[in-house]
């Protein structure tokens, strides 16, 4: 992947407009972040923290109803997936990029281990 020429210094920008209208994985956290600190309640944050308590009091229970669900409607949840991947490619491509990025070992690691079952199995 080619990187950018712009350095991502705004305050210090080498060109007279910007070049770079790209975000990357960090830059959607921060937005949801900010985000979400502009819509958080008092209200909001009890309901948050009951359901926390709830959740980890039930954890078996809640696992086996998310898992009959899934069961139950495997095609409506694969498309919903798909429809929010074709809706936010490029916030799901600079997840991967910052995954690979955090974890370049492991995903080689994996990769070899794939290359020599496949060249094993064939």
């Amino acid at each position: 992947m080619k990187q950018p020429p712009c350095d991502r210094d705004c305050f210090n920008c080498k060109f007279p407009d910007c070049i770079y209208d790209g975000l990357e994985y960090a830059d959607y956290v921060e937005q949801a972040e900010r985000d979400k600190s502009l819509t958080e309640t008092p209200q909001k944050r009890k309901l948050a923290a009951q359901q926390r308590a709830y959740y980890e009091a039930n954890k078996d229970k809640v696992a086996a109803q998310q898992r009959a669900y899934y069961e139950a409607n495997k095609d409506k949840v694969a498309a919903q997936q798909r429809a929010y991947r074709e809706a936010n490619k490029d916030k799901v491509a600079a997840q991967k990029r910052a995954y690979y990025e955090a974890n370049k070992d492991k995903v080689a690691a994996q990769q070899r281990a794939i290359k020599k079952w496949d060249q094993e199995s064939a």
